[in-house]
Parts: structure tokens; C-alpha cells; sequence
């Protein structure tokens, strides 16, 4: 800043000089005003105070005609040459923007290199507390979601002395770059090489895109794609936590400060660093690598609460890995970690729509039920579950609303009495939504003052109502499902439910009444069936 201030110095006497005629005229209009000043002294010295304001006031010509105006037809070149006034180099300063003439970053380096050898404390305490100060040109600007038209390229040697210069729009990225980063990151907490590992993690999460995109990088070589892919989700929640540590209140509470200048720094970087998860998120099908994105996208929640919209779409993504049956059960759980962990997190509004997310998924996945999916319904049901307990108020409200539209849908497949209305109700879908609500329950409704517990006569009735809407016996292994989770309820909230008459409407059946059939078939398997062939009646 010193050295910018006497550069400033400097151009602002040239520009005098040039303005009033070379040096000579300055010098001869010094001389003639020095008797004039001399003589105006004397005058004032011999005033007295109403002698003074009797007198008018003249206005100095100089300051009247103050600075030329630029013509409109100057050129470009002697646009940049540094004609811009005093009052916006100021601003300029103030504001942390330096012009590329004046903040030459091998100067810069030359004196970050004079100070370590001179006073290596001092030096060492930077490196420590602002590591930014020590940063040649930290640039954030091409961090932007948008990939507007680029900025122009900064003259050969700015930057970092180890990148090439770009060329055309993007270029090569080479496995001793990342690994510069990498090291950069681990021992120095850089923010420049975190900036550009992030850059560069963009044009990794987009690589197998369809639409072409322009980037600053290029990758091909697969060994530098999962180089970087494991540096920049390793190491870029280290050095946004080393940079900006998270906050721990009294009670317990994470938070992050969002009003300091290290925050407004780290926001672009942070905002592109959670598009890229989220678009890998939709595109990973690589278990491992999936379960590392998740795993490194905890440490960074902290800093998402205040960005709603990307905490919607992370949400989105992460309920959808732990909702598809192909994903390994490691994977999931890892997945389930992080709804958990901003549903704790979180001000009520996150813990809706992490709570709607949740139960969408769970809905979605669920409608086709095997063996070999059985499991996983099972754990998003029980995980799930959990999440409707961290915060009961708001998990009353999102509950009362799904049983509700459970019963909506009872109501219309009983008005409209069709052929085809009773699917609405008799799928697997429905009856996942029935049993889930009753876990959720009897997990969190056990205690007489809990929030959620006014929810268990509605959940009750549109479970009775739901099993006796065909008494048929096609539809006898739906019946014992939901009297599983009547008794589930039941046995959990000590609630007195009656299901004698369900059970008795099955034993008196015209079904059960006659006599049974010889049959090879294997045992019907009632937690895989809602629904009995025709081959196993009368069996």
C-alpha cells in the first residue's frame, strides 16, 4: 500500500507538471507568487477581524477550472496510461483493487521473500493468521455459477510463478500441477491453490457432460482425474476450516460467521465447490467414490445454512443416493448421515425440506418391493424414521400433512367407486407409507407430552379403514401388513387399537370355511406379497 501511495504520488505531480506547461512554467509561476504571498502576509498581519469581513472573496481561478476534461475521441492507450482521477484511485485503494500496472507479483514476491529473510517471526506469524496477505493476486472472480465470457488474460508472469499461462480458453491440466496444489493446500493453507483446485474440480464433476462447456482446464488423463478428485475433496474442507473456523455456542450449536470479509472471500469458492458435488452426486456410480463425496461434503454444512437454494439442491441429491436400490448400504448410510446432520444443523426451514425430501424419496423407490429390495425399503424406512424425532414441532407439521394426504386418497378411491379407484390405496407404495408413519411413531409418540402423539388416532383410522376396503381374500396379505403396524403402534404407545374384528373378518371367510386344496406351491411370503395369486386360494 506505501508503495502504491508513492507511485500515486508520483503520476499526480507528472500530470501537474504536464498540465501547466512543463517545468520551467511551473517553476516561473513559484517565483512570481512568492512576493504576492509575501505581500498579501503583511496585509493580513495589519487587518484587523471586520477589516477581514468587510472585504469579498475571491475564488481561485485554478480551482474554477480544476482538471481537463478527457475528449471523447482519446484513445484507448492513453485511456490506460493512468488518467483516472485522484478521487477513484482512492476508491480504488480502499476498496482492494489493484491496477495491473501498479501491483507488479514478482515486486510482490521479491518482498514477501526480503521479509522472511529479515524477520522470519514476522513472517511466520502471517503464514499462521493471514495467510491470504501472503497470496500474490487471490482472484475470485471466475468463480461465478455462470460461465459468462472470460475475463482478459493477465500479462505473462502474473499469477502464481509455477501456472502456464492459459491458451485459447482452456488448457491441459498436468499431474505435477495437482500435485503443487495438493502440497500448497496441506502445508500453507492456500487460498490460491484452493481457488484454482476448485476451478479445476468444476471441469472434473462436468468431464463426461454432453454439452461442451468452456473451461479454464482440461482433463483427459484419468490418473490426474482422480488425483484431483481426491485432493479437492479432501483437502478444501481443511483449508475452509483452517481459514474460517466453525463456531461453537454454549448450548452446543455449530455456526459460522457470515458477516466477516474472510466469509465474502470464501463464498464463490464455496458456491462452485457444492455445484460440483451436487452435479457428482447425480452422475457417480462408482460406489467408493460416491461414498468420499459424501463423506467430504459433512465438514462443509456448517458453512451452507445461509445458501438455501444450494442446501435444497444437496438435499435433493443426497435423499436420492440414499433412496436407489443399486447403491451399496455403506453408501446410504453415508447418505443418511448428512440428511441427519442438516436436519441438527438447520433452522426450521432446512428441516422441512430435508424432512419432505426424505419421505418423496422414500415414496418414489418404494413402489416396487422384492426380495432382494426388501432391505433396503427396511433401512430408509428406520433411518428415515429417526429424523422425524430431532425436531418434533416440525416433524408434526410435515406428518399431519403426508397422513392427511394418505386420507385423501383413501377418501377418493372410496367416493368414486370404479373399477380401477382401490389401486390408489391397495399398492406398495401406500402400504410402505402406512407402515413408515407407524414406525415413526412408535419411535418418537411413546411419551404422553410428545408433539407427535395427537397424530396416532388419524395415522389409526386411515390404517383400519385402508385394510377393510376390499374384505376379499385376494387382499388378505395387505391386511396382515397393516396389522403389523397397528400393532407396532400399539405395543410402542401402549394405545388400545381394535383389530379383533380385522382378524375375526379372516377367519370367518367363505375362503377359510371350505376345504382346503392339495398343493406343491411354495409358502406364500406375506412380507414380499400384498396380494395372493389365484393359485394359492383355498391352498
Amino acid at each position: 500500500k506505501q508503495k502504491q501511495k508513492q507511485q500515486l504520488k508520483a503520476k499526480k505531480a507528472a500530470r501537474r507538471v504536464e498540465e501547466n506547461g512543463g517545468a520551467a512554467a511551473v517553476e516561473a509561476a513559484t517565483e512570481s507568487a512568492k512576493p504576492k504571498t509575501n505581500r498579501d502576509a503583511h496585509a493580513f498581519q495589519s487587518m484587523s477581524v471586520d477589516d477581514f469581513f468587510q472585504g469579498g472573496f475571491e475564488i481561485p481561478e485554478a480551482q474554477a477550472n480544476g482538471k481537463k476534461k478527457r475528449k471523447r475521441d482519446e484513445k484507448p492507450a492513453e485511456e490506460a496510461s493512468g488518467s483516472e482521477s485522484a478521487e477513484e484511485l482512492q476508491a480504488d485503494l480502499d476498496s482492494g483493487s489493484d491496477s495491473e500496472d501498479d501491483n507488479d507479483p514478482e515486486e510482490h514476491m521479491r518482498q514477501l521473500e526480503a521479509l522472511a529473510e529479515n524477520d522470519p517471526d514476522f513472517h511466520k506469524y502471517l503464514q499462521d493468521n493471514e495467510p491470504e496477505l501472503l497470496d500474490a493476486d487471490l482472484d475470485i472472480g471466475d468463480l461465478s455459477d455462470d460461465d459468462g465470457p472470460k475475463r482478459k488474460k493477465r500479462k505473462a508472469g502474473d499469477g502464481d510463478s509455477g501456472d502456464e499461462e492459459l491458451e485459447g480458453d482452456s488448457k491441459e491440466l498436468k499431474m505435477a500441477v495437482v500435485k503443487k496444489w495438493a502440497d500448497a493446500m496441506t502445508e500453507q493453507h492456500s487460498l490460491r491453490a484452493m481457488k484454482e483446485t476448485v476451478l479445476a474440480f468444476r471441469v472434473a464433476a462436468h468431464v463426461s457432460d454432453d454439452e461442451e462447456k468452456d473451461f479454464k482446464y482440461s482433463i483427459s488423463d484419468p490418473n490426474v482425474y482422480h488425483q484431483l478428485l481426491t485432493i479437492a475433496l479432501k483437502h478444501v474442507p481443511e483449508v475452509m476450516q483452517f481459514h474460517l473456523p466453525v463456531q461453537e455456542s454454549k448450548s452446543g450449536k455449530l455456526h459460522v460467521s457470515t458477516e466477516g470479509k474472510k466469509f465474502k472471500t470464501l463464498a464463490p469458492i464455496l458456491r462452485s465447490q457444492m455445484a460440483s458435488i451436487t452435479h457428482l452426486l447425480d452422475n457417480l456410480t462408482d460406489p467408493s467414490t460416491l461414498r468420499l463425496t459424501l463423506t467430504s461434503t459433512l465438514p462443509l454444512l456448517p458453512y451452507l445454512l445461509s445458501f438455501k437454494k444450494i442446501v435444497r439442491d444437496l438435499s435433493r441429491a443426497v435423499t436420492t443416493v440414499w433412496s436407489t436400490p443399486s447403491t451399496p448400504e455403506a453408501t446410504r448410510i453415508a447418505a443418511f448421515l448428512i440428511m441427519r446432520r442438516l436436519t441438527v444443523l438447520g433452522d426450521p426451514g432446512i428441516r422441512e425440506n430435508v424432512l419432505k425430501a426424505t419421505y418423496t424419496a422414500l415414496v418414489k423407490s418404494s413402489r416396487a418391493t422384492t426380495v432382494h429390495t426388501l432391505a433396503g425399503v427396511n433401512l430408509m424406512k428406520n433411518s428415515g424414521a429417526e429424523l422425524w424425532g430431532l425436531d418434533p414441532s416440525v416433524g408434526y407439521t410435515t406428518a399431519f400433512t403426508f397422513i392427511r394426504q394418505l386420507a385423501i386418497h383413501l377418501r377418493t378411491s372410496i367416493t368414486h367407486n370404479a373399477n380401477e379407484a382401490y389401486k390408489q390405496v391397495y399398492n406398495w407404495q401406500y402400504t410402505h407409507s402406512l407402515d413408515f408413519w407407524s414406525r415413526v411413531l412408535a419411535a418418537h409418540a411413546s411419551a404422553q407430552d410428545s408433539p407427535l402423539r395427537p397424530l396416532i388416532y388419524p395415522l389409526v383410522q386411515v390404517t383400519l379403514g385402508a385394510l377393510r376396503l376390499i374384505p376379499t381374500a385376494t387382499y388378505f396379505p395387505l391386511r396382515f401388513a397393516l396389522i403389523r403396524a397397528l400393532l407396532r403402534i400399539s405395543n410402542a404407545t401402549q394405545t388400545y387399537i381394535p383389530l379383533a374384528a380385522a382378524l375375526h373378518e379372516v377367519l370367518s371367510s367363505a375362503e377359510m370355511r371350505k376345504a382346503p386344496k392339495t398343493s406343491t406351491l411354495k409358502p406364500l411370503d406375506f412380507t414380499t406379497s400384498i396380494r395372493a395369486p389365484k393359485a394359492y386360494r383355498r391352498t
